[in-house]
Order: structure tokens, then sequence, then C-alpha cells
């Protein structure tokens, strides 16, 4: 991590720094960490990462397509709402969690209601003890006299005060002792106010009248060296005022080295120190901390025995042991590894790639036709929008779960270019329809038309086949953007959502937020729940998994625990609303929909709302790990292979595409580009979540 303000010289072992400052650097990161494999490590302190409470890491986290382990080196017992939602949305991306004493898991549980058995333990490691003694040590170093030490980054939460106002007291039991503070000031104090604090203690030092009982090493000092420092002192101290702190490298080393310890009584301290390998003070009680420290100078048998008891726990404290264990964490980690949905877009797996021939031959230098007769393009039908974005965002689907192939890439140039073209710069909308001749019928097309653009362009801005592709998609969506806001209807905002959910994830969340959320906003406020009616609008026609997708989509993105609850509330209805005799999947027919309160048609069924229906439970089984969305999402696909009304099936035999709707004679025999895009999505999207669902019986899916 790095925070740009300065040019740090790394060793060459350090393949990427990530820019603190710039979300994006974090999504790199997890293209940087994909092209390694392995397991990510993740040493997660407060103040490290970028964004609101450190949120920028999410990027990262939702992008690598391995295992991750994380480290939570502080853990709040009181955090804020967005510490709690930040450290919450790690848990959820992490294969495991490692905290360093128990206390810590109950911390997790109770603060953070994270579940015990992702968390492990393991302790913080120490060096061996130097084969030095500690008038050996004093030699190297010139010291002389009985040494109290303290090292780290000096900073007013360490206590150093408490332990100054201490030097008479102890001074009283060594008159030549002597505190040794060993550390630069940490470099963002050091921003914020210079040498404020270090200029406070030196002023306390010279009222106390202990100037020569007192010294500051104000340097960096190496492991070497540092090693040395411990084995030379007779007392370490750690005055810190923090009673939460949950770990302490120093407090590790120092017990590591064979120190006698006086310590505050923060969390670490007590687990570490609380069976007699150290003494422990209240924070900020200079007179207990003179107390302590005077006896272990005073009484050197007692030292000793002090001494003889963090020996014998360093043994079981070694990098060696934590090595093997954090290895052994590892190696587990891969093997349960399951991937997220958004993972598995960017993995490929050995599975039959489906025929696209239907679609190429649909497919022309401009676009995609919108209408066939049989198999054979319509031309005089010309092409539109809507086909065009769904078609993109297949594309992006395919590409991200097989692999990227020559075909798809020319496929996806060919969708993103007409989205680009029909982009009306003078009234800032997309145009639908364009005749065989490239003539646009409009100057700007209906609103349906604008959200399934956005929707396209925000996918493409997050898994286009390289930068310059995604680039594309985002210009694209500011570009149009300002049309957002001017939207009337429900099903286009849910449609411009999924969009927005799928960009703000990356560069412009916290530009994108706050409209992503009015949006969630406005649709929850059309969700009416009149005599069972859970519905955004007075009717339900097509395309009906998109409000639950959205609201997911978002509840999900943002831990916005009201959107999540109400989509998944909306999709548990719409299934149960489009479940048939025997259980099978039923489409609301198009002859008449389904109003609210009246009947709904059967006939004649549309393959968009099989797909519509896959991409909903998808969503919803990323955000639950419930598998009854798989389930959901299996019975809309298999209406394709025949298992429905008629039970007859949707596409041909070829597998190339599927027919335009289902009658109840048949099904029709004209196969157009809506209903070829509806049934290759559906297909690699349920392939996606049937990749997973092996895996899942190893673990516990709550």
């Amino acid at each position: 991590m790095d925070d740009g303000k300065e040019n740090p010289t790394y060793p060459s072992r350090v393949g990427l720094t990530i820019d603190k400052c710039d979300p994006y650097s974090h999504v790199m990161a997890a293209d940087f960490i994909n092209q390694r494999g392995g397991t990510l490590c993740v040493q997660h302190e407060h103040g490290i990462f970028g964004g609101p409470d450190g949120s920028d890491l999410l990027h990262l986290l939702r992008g690598v397509q391995v295992p991750v382990v994380t480290t939570l080196h502080t853990i709040l017992s009181s955090p804020t709402q967005g510490q709690r939602d930040t450290v919450r949305a790690i848990a959820d991306l992490s294969s495991r969690l490692v905290v360093m004493n128990p206390i810590a898991v109950k911390l997790l549980q109770r603060a953070y209601g994270i579940d015990s058995s992702k968390v492990c333990v393991i302790e913080h490691g120490v060096h061996e003890p130097l084969s030095l003694t500690r008038e050996e040590a004093k030699d190297q170093l010139g010291w002389i006299g009985r040494n109290i030490l303290t090292f780290g980054l000096l900073s007013p939460g360490k206590g150093i005060e408490a332990m100054v106002r201490a030097m008479p007291e102890v001074l009283k039991f060594a008159p030549e002792a002597r505190y040794v503070v060993v550390g630069q000031t940490h470099p963002h104090v050091k921003r914020q106010s210079g040498e404020a604090y270090r200029a406070s203690l030196e002023s306390l030092i010279e009222e106390l009248g202990i100037c020569g009982s007192v010294e500051f090493v104000d340097r960096f000092v190496d492991l070497e060296e540092l090693l040395v420092m411990l084995h030379a002192c007779e007392v370490y101290v750690t005055p810190y005022l923090n009673r939460e702190q949950i770990t302490s490298g120093t407090l590790a080393y120092a017990v590591g080295s064979g120190r006698a310890v006086v310590s505050t009584e923060y969390w670490h301290a007590q687990e570490l120190l609380g069976d007699g390998t150290g003494l422990l003070v209240p924070p900020s009680d200079p007179a207990a901390l003179g107390e302590a420290v005077g006896r272990l100078l005073a009484d050197e048998g007692f030292r000793k025995g002090v001494e003889a008891r963090a020996t014998q726990k360093a043994q079981t404290m070694t990098w060696k042991q934590v090595g093997a264990e954090y290895t052994r964490t590892f190696g587990q980690c891969l093997r349960e590894y399951v991937p997220s949905r958004e993972a598995t877009l960017a993995r490929s797996f050995d599975g039959e790639v489906p025929n696209l021939f239907h679609l190429q031959a649909l497919t022309d230098d401009t676009g995609i036709l919108q209408h066939a007769n049989y198999d054979i393009p319509n031309r005089r039908e010309g092409y539109c929008t809507d086909d065009n974005a769904r078609a993109l965002s297949l594309v992006l689907e395919l590409g991200n779960v097989y692999g990227w192939d020559p075909n798809l890439v020319r496929l996806e140039a060919v969708y993103a270019s007409f989205l680009e073209y029909a982009y009306n710069e003078k009234c800032g909308k997309f145009r639908n329809f364009m005749d065989f001749r490239r003539h646009w019928l409009e100057d700007e097309g209906s609103e349906e038309s604008q959200g399934r653009a956005f929707a396209a362009l925000g996918r493409l801005a997050r898994y286009g086949s390289n930068i310059g592709r995604k680039t594309l998609g985002e210009s694209l969506f500011r570009q149009a953007l300002p049309s957002i806001k001017e939207m009337r209807y429900v099903r286009s905002r849910a449609n411009a959502l999924i969009g927005l959910v799928d960009l703000t994830t990356e560069v412009w969340r916290e530009e994108y937020a706050h409209l992503a959320g009015q949006l969630a906003q406005e649709i929850l406020a059309q969700c009416r729940d009149e005599e069972g009616w859970k519905w955004p609008e007075e009717s339900m026609t097509y395309d009906n998994g998109r409000f639950a997708e959205a609201l997911i989509a978002y509840g999900y993105e943002f831990q916005n625990v009201k959107s999540l609850s109400q989509g998944l509330e909306i999709l548990e209805h719409v299934t149960a609303v489009h479940t048939g005799p025997g259980g099978v999947f039923l489409p609301i027919g198009c002859h008449g929909f389904h109003p609210g309160g009246g009947p709904r048609a059967v006939f004649d069924q549309q393959p968009i709302e099989a797909m519509s229906i896959v991409l909903a439970c998808a969503r919803a089984f990323e955000a639950t790990g419930r598998r009854k969305w798989i389930r959901e999402a299996e019975r809309a696909y298999r209406w394709f292979e025949g298992e429905n009304a008629v039970g007859v099936p949707v596409i041909p035999p070829d597998g190339t595409g599927a027919y335009d709707g289902l009658a109840p004679d048949g099904p029709s025999l004209n196969r157009g580009a809506e209903s070829t895009i509806a049934y290759l999505t559906s297909r690699v999207v349920y392939e996606g979540l049937i990749q997973r669902v092996a895996p899942w019986e190893a673990v516990t899916v709550c």
C-alpha cells in the first residue's frame, strides 16, 4: 500500500504497489494477483486501505479469483456502522479470518455477527532468540546500567507519557535506570502535527527533572539491531492507552526475546501475560507502572522467574511454527475454495462452450438483427439497441466464464460499437431502431432501451476484455448519465440500477453511490403489497426478474439490508407466480399478461422471462448462499429443455438458440435475437452456478 505522498524505494520482491487514494488501483491489483494464483493473504488494519472505512479493499477482494485469508490486527468492540460493514464484507469475501488470540473470536461474534467457524487463531510470530547474553548485547550497543525499553512508531496512543511520569518512582528502586524510547514519529502524525508530540514528551521530562534518565532513539532501527536492544534491556514496557488493542507485535517480540514485560491491560497483553508471563497494570496509571517496573529492577530473582516464563512461552510462538499454521490454513482454503459469482465470471472451467452459430448468423458488421424467419436472419426488420445491449451482456458473460477467443472479442466489438453509435449527443440519449441501410428511425429510443443500454455499459465497464473497452463502457455511461435522472418508469430504473451497480463497484463507487441509492429508493417506493401483490407495477408483463435482480444487486453490493430483503421478497413472489402444475416453470403469457388481482395469461410464453429469473436467482445465490436459488434457476432453465406446460423443448436440436415463444400447440419456429440471447445467457449463467454446487457439499451454507 502506498499513499502517493512519498516515493519509497521497495525491494525487488515487491511486484506491485496499490495507491491508497485510487480505487481503480485496487481493481488492477486483483488482475495482478489473478495472474499468479495461489492464496491471497491480507493483513488488515484500520487506516491502511483507501475509501470510507477502508472499503476500497473490497474492490480488490471482489475481483480476485483465489481464496483469501485475512488477518485482522485490530478488532473494535464498538465500531461505527461503516467500520462494521467493511469488516463484515471482508469476512464474506474471505475463506478464513485469522486472529491472534481467542478474545478476538468472541468479539467478532458479538460486535460483528461473524460466525466463529470461519475464524482461526494463530499467534503473532516471534524470531528465535539470539545466542547473546544481556551483557554482550549491552557491550554491542554501549549501554550501561539497567535499561527499560519501548519501541515502535511514536504517536499519542502509545502512552509514552505515562511511563515518563512513572520514572521518578522507578528511580527510587534503581537510581541508575534509564528509559529508552526507540522509533521515529509515525508518518501520519508527523504530517498532521509535526514533532509536537515528541516535543511535549521532552518538555515533560525536563519538568520532572529526569533528563538523564530518558533517551529517545529517533531513527529507524532494523530487525537485527532491534533484537540486540531487546536482549540488552532488563524490562520491556508497552504502556498503551487503548484497552481494545487486540494485537501488539512489539509485545510479542519482547516475550519472544525472553524479556520481563510490564504492560497496560489491553486485550493482547491480558491474553499473553495473564498467566504470570509478565506484569499487568491499568492504562494511564504512572504509579502502578513505576511500582511494577521498579520491582522487576530491584528484585533480580523475581525478574528471572518472569523471564523464564516468557522464554518458555516464546517456544510456542516462533515464526517457523506460525508459518506452518498459515501454510496449513492456506492449503485447507485452497481445497475448499468456492469462487464467488464475480470470480466465476472471470474463471474458465472445463464446460462445453455453447454453440454460437445462430448468434453469429444474426450478427453482421453493424450489429445483431432483431428477427429471423425460421433460422434465416430477417434484414427487413433491421436492428435495435435493446438486442445489441443484451447481446453485449451475453458475450461478456461468455468471455469471462469460458475464456476470451478471437470470435468473442470480435462480437464484443460489434455490439459495443453499435451502442456507441446509438448514443445521440444532441439529446444525450440512445436511439433504438435502425433499418438495414443503417438509417436511424428516431432521434431517441424508448426509456426501456435507455435502461438496457445502461445495464450493458455498466457490465462492459466491469468485465470488458481489455482496458480500452472497459474505458469505452465507462465513458458512454458517463455521457448518458443525466438521462437516468429523467426516467419515469420503474422498469427502466431497474435496468439502469443494474448498470450502476456494475459500474460503481469499481472506479466510480463514491461518485455514483448516491444515484444508485436514489434509484433503489424509487423502486422500493413503487413496491406495493396489496392482498399478496408484491410488485412495483400494476401488472406483471415480461422480463419480470429484473426488479428483484436490481434490488438484490444493489442491496448486496452496498450492504443495504432493506433493498436486499425487499428484492428477495419480490423474487420469492415472482417465482411462486411462475410455478405451474407439477412444479414446472410457467412464464406469464404475453396475450394479456397478469394484472394485479386479475387472472394471468398462460400463453404465449417468452424466453426472456426464463432468462430474467435465472439472472435474478444467480444474484440471490451470490447474496445469500442459499441453494434454493440454484434450484429456482434450474427450474427456469429447464423450461428451454422441455420441462414446461407443453412438455416440448423450446430450443432446436442443434442447441444454437431458442424459438421465439411457446404456444399451446408448441413453439414458434422463428428464432430471433431476443430468444437466442435469452437461451444462451440462461445456459451460461446456470452452468456457472452448477459448477459451484459440488464443492459446497463440504462447507456450511447459510
